[in-house]
């Protein structure tokens, strides 16, 4: 492959990306991210659901700051799936080429990325949704090379359900390694690192509300070491006591008993709400004196939702508005209730940030009818224009009137 000087690394206006600060890493996050840091052609992360296998990858660019990391998640259908996928994430798309055009600018963009001494990874999560002629794709970019030197480091997150060996078999099928170079499994997080990613996600939350080490050790046995399951803790006890400064062990149990049979639900949701699927239809909420946000897709109003609490907008599955896209942050950003009806909405440092009316901004005061830009999504604000101040003068005013009618009288 000969040099192609058109496509120079890093592009005129880079897209933005995770500060070092927006990624909780605790000390088992640390070791893994050395194993995956190794030059090697080929790492597996391996471990259970919700383990923080996609934090890692989101921090794989600070770990490797000498490589130019690419993230691919699925579900990825087909070849081209794959291909437009990596060339959004080098800033090479939107791309109208055909598949096999895609694929040349691709291995041009590699070609001159190697000609700069750059390694090239790619950071592959949620692998049992890649179909066969996916990962026959990832399989033909992997086996690239310079000389004699393979062109494409692959970094791999699975589960351990979704036994991640079977897909990489048929990886390596032709290929002259035959076993799996770097593998690391992340077990269950310590009280002591539940308790400082409890510490960080309230700082990020800028929250004073403190956990005692007592309710920290119960959230983690509770939660089985799953971080959505202990999110969805601490979200419940804040917003079930939001004036609380410390948060103890009674505390906790009395939320467990609250969420009910919180331990069949460990993985998942355990606040159902609607998913957030481009073109569903969503009802609208019969209340319509109550402040609101319409969330809307291609100006296509897919749902609804009260604001009657903090609401925390992200793609995660603990998230109170979940928003299936990968310009949607985990915890992309949070709504907050202040007093007298009013709202602010904070960005958590995410990584394709957060507008408000066209305007990029980290926390804004929200009105009547702003337009909160998430992704592809639009949430629109729609506050009850009576807010408790106006409604307790607009009633003393009444009450004002109908007094002095009964003097008259």
């Amino acid at each position: 492959m000969g040099a192609h000087p058109e496509y120079v690394w890093p592009p005129r206006a880079p897209r933005p990306e995770p500060q070092a600060n927006s990624l909780w890493i605790g000390r088992q996050q640390k070791a893994a991210l050395a194993h995956l840091a190794a030059p090697t052609p080929l790492k597996v992360l391996a471990g259970p659901h919700s383990s923080g296998k996609s934090t890692l990858l989101a921090h794989l660019p600070h770990a490797v700051p000498d490589a130019v990391v690419l993230p691919i998640a699925g579900p990825k259908e087909s070849a081209a799936g794959v291909l437009a996928t990596l060339l959004a994430a080098a800033d090479l798309g939107p791309c109208q080429h055909s598949e096999i055009g895609q694929r040349n600018l691709l291995i041009a963009f590699f070609d001159r990325l190697s000609w700069q001494g750059q390694r090239i990874i790619l950071a592959i999560d949620r692998v049992a949704s890649f179909s066969p002629a996916a990962w026959k794709e990832i399989d033909r970019l992997r086996l690239l090379k310079v000389g004699q030197a393979q062109l494409i480091e692959l970094v791999i997150a699975a589960s351990e359900e979704e036994t991640p060996k079977a897909p990489l078999r048929s990886l390596l099928h032709g290929s002259s390694a035959n076993a799996i170079e770097v593998e690391y499994c992340l077990s269950a997080p310590t009280d002591k690192e539940v308790a400082g990613y409890i510490a960080w996600k309230l700082r990020q939350q800028r929250l004073a509300t403190r956990f005692s080490e007592e309710a920290c050790a119960l959230i983690n046995r509770l939660a089985l070491g799953r971080f959505a399951a202990i999110n969805v803790f601490c979200q419940h006890l804040l917003a079930s006591q939001p004036a609380v400064a410390l948060v103890t062990a009674d505390m906790v149990r009395r939320s467990a008993t609250s969420l009910g049979a919180l331990r069949r639900k460990i993985g998942s949701s355990l606040r159902r709400e609607p998913k957030s699927v481009p073109g569903q239809q969503i009802e609208r909420l019969t209340d319509r004196s109550a402040d609101r946000v319409g969330v809307s897709f291609k100006d296509t109003l897919i749902r609804e939702i009260k604001l009657s609490g903090r609401l925390m907008i992200g793609s995660a599955e603990d998230c109170d508005l979940h928003l299936l896209s990968r310009f949607v942050n985990r915890h992309h950003a949070l709504i907050v209730p202040l007093r007298e009806g009013k709202y602010y909405v904070a960005d958590l440092n995410s990584e394709h940030g957060l507008t408000v009316n066209g305007g990029r901004t980290v926390h804004h005061m929200l009105a009547d009818g702003d337009v909160i830009s998430v992704g592809p999504f639009r949430l629109k604000v729609q506050l009850n224009r009576a807010s408790p101040s106006r409604r307790n003068a607009a009633h003393f005013a009444a009450g004002a009137q109908a007094a002095q009618q009964s003097t008259r009288s």
